[in-house]
């Protein structure tokens, strides 16, 4: 192992860091010390407390708005249909404690397998599935379970997906254009523009009222 328990590349030679302008790497793809964060003891602390967010986490919003309306207590079942990065089900972990149980759910691979990373700490039980919330019961039922005391869903994209220019998401970096939550959706946005109708690509304002008659022509491939 090299020096920060850094694992070397298969022919044993450490690698250079990337260089990049300026004090502070901005790209995703510059900031492997915040992706690497356990070779990087204190790394996310450190962006964090500049007023960022790491590369490949995500700050999750109202969490104590939501702990206090939703109340989980000890004992309770709790399912976080939206994991995340796990910022919500942290709290629920520490309200439930060890005689409850945390049901995670996401489509977004690397979403699971991060937040699996971060609640692994916690010695409590916690069961994730990859798959749409739509389909709650039957991992519940999976785990022995007929119901639950909580069910949290908070919709929308994440940093992780947002910041990483591969995932088709990011609004200051170019990648390709997919934006696929589920990596296992065979099409990507590239695939359907390639191969949806015009009339179902131009947007349309509330009424249907064309929002840019030239939109689908603009963004063709």
């Amino acid at each position: 192992m090299s020096e920060g328990s850094r694992p070397l590349p298969p022919d044993g030679k450490p690698r250079r860091r990337k260089r990049y302008r300026g004090t502070h790497p901005r790209r995703f793809d510059e900031r492997c010390k915040e992706r690497n964060s356990q070779a990087y003891p204190g790394i996310i602390e450190q962006v964090r407390s500049r007023g960022g967010t790491p590369a490949g986490t995500h700050v999750s919003i109202l969490v104590d708005e939501v702990v206090a309306a939703l109340d989980p207590r000890a004992g309770e079942v709790v399912a976080d249909c939206t994991l995340g990065y796990g910022g919500h089900s942290a709290e629920f972990l520490k309200r439930i404690g060890p005689t409850g149980m945390l049901v995670g759910f996401d489509v977004d691979a690397e979403a699971l397998a991060g937040a699996g990373q971060r609640l692994a700490g916690s010695g409590q039980s916690v069961r994730l599935h990859r798959g749409n919330f739509a389909g709650l019961g039957k991992p519940l039922a999976a785990e022995g379970l007929d119901g639950c005391d909580i069910v949290f869903a908070d919709l929308g994209v994440s940093s992780m997906q947002i910041d990483d220019p591969r995932r088709g998401f990011s609004y200051k970096h170019d990648g390709p254009l997919d934006m696929r939550m589920d990596g296992r959706v065979p099409q990507t946005a590239a695939d359907l523009l390639l191969t949806l109708p015009e009339t179902e690509v131009s947007c349309e304002r509330p009424g249907g009222a064309n929002l840019n008659p030239d939109f689908s022509a603009f963004i063709g491939l």
